[in-house]
């Protein structure tokens, strides 16, 4: 799967956050994160900027909601699929999706 494809997954995933706590699925949990942590190692300088937003995504849910959900093999499989299809990214189109992702510095 290339970047834009799994970025653009990762916001679909988001679309239900607006209406509770925490309405994502472990698996689109899983990817968003996946994602956003991808992000901040080839874009180091917006570092601050995906941490952000990966707290804004999960500000309703209680500690103990998020622990339950990524301890689940659901978030798991999803989490570690989608690092190991973005470590397989040609660095130059991660920065650059990455950086689109967010916005630029």
């Amino acid at each position: 799967m290339k970047i834009p494809a799994i970025l653009c997954l990762s916001a679909l995933a988001l679309t239900p956050l607006a209406l509770a706590k925490l309405t994502m699925t472990p698996q689109s949990l899983g990817q968003v994160e996946a994602t956003l942590k991808f992000c901040s190692g080839v874009n180091p300088k917006a570092e601050a900027k995906y941490k952000e937003f990966g707290k804004m995504l999960v500000k309703e849910a209680t500690e103990e909601e998020l622990k339950k959900v990524r301890a689940s093999s659901e978030y798991k499989e999803s989490y570690d699929s989608t690092t190991e299809a973005l470590a397989k990214a040609p660095k130059d189109k991660a920065v650059e999706s990455c950086t689109s992702f967010i916005g630029k510095e």
